[in-house]
Order: structure tokens, then C-alpha cells, then sequence
């Protein structure tokens, strides 16, 4: 995830493992968009946080992958279906664990284990 919003340093979701987000049924709030552009060719998509006008830049495999954040199915369940999809190619765990840990931080997850956010920020 790269972007003018993209926070850095240590706060919530800092150390997390995949053991702890692997069960989570996270979905995008409603204040989240993705938009899709083109830059230098290449198509990437662009989730914009309509509250702090924050603006974050995503592959298009982790796009496949916040299409499928609906707050029913696990983070798991997610990656499995992305695998086994003709031409899937899911995000690697450790880019799923980067991502759900920014996306928390940025205030633009809820759901299951999401909401207060005592799970991620334990």
C-alpha cells in the first residue's frame, strides 16, 4: 500500500502475525472508495478515505482482495477463494498482514475483530 495517507511508525495493528489476522472478517467502511487510474501505464487502484481525504495506492491483486472484505468471510477464506480462481493470484500473507494493519490504523476497517479494535491493536 503506498499513498499520501499511508501512516508509518508504531500505533495500532503494529506487530501483527498472520496467526492473528487469518480469522478476521473485516469489511471497508463506508467512508472508503476505491477508484481505479492509470499512471504510467499501468492500471492501479486508489482507495480514497472520504473523511481525511487520504488517498492509498493498491496493486490489483489487493484490490481482488478488498472487493472480498464483507465482513462474512475470513481473511482465509478470502486468500483461499483469490488461489483457487482462474488466473487468481492473491497478495502474499505477509502483504495481507502490512495491509489489514494500515488499513486498521487509517480507521478504514470494521467488522469482526475490527470494530474496537482490541483484537488488531493487542
Amino acid at each position: 500500500m503506498t499513498g499520501s495517507g499511508a501512516p508509518g511508525g508504531e500505533g495500532p495493528g503494529q506487530g501483527l502475525t498472520w496467526e492473528r489476522v487469518r480469522g478476521f472478517r473485516p469489511r471497508l467502511r463506508a467512508h472508503a472508495g476505491i477508484q481505479t487510474h492509470r499512471y504510467r501505464g499501468r492500471v492501479w487502484y486508489v482507495l480514497q478515505d472520504r473523511v481525511s481525504n487520504r488517498h492509498y495506492r493498491f496493486s490489483a491483486s489487493v484490490k481482488n482482495f478488498l472487493d472480498r472484505l464483507d465482513g462474512r468471510h475470513s481473511v482465509q477464506q478470502i486468500l483461499d477463494e483469490l488461489g483457487q480462481a482462474p488466473g487468481g493470484e492473491p497478495p502474499a500473507r505477509e502483504e495481507v498482514v502490512t495491509l489489514l494493519s494500515r488499513l486498521h490504523a487509517a480507521n478504514l476497517l470494521q467488522g469482526e475483530g475490527v470494530a474496537d479494535g482490541r483484537t488488531l491493536s493487542r
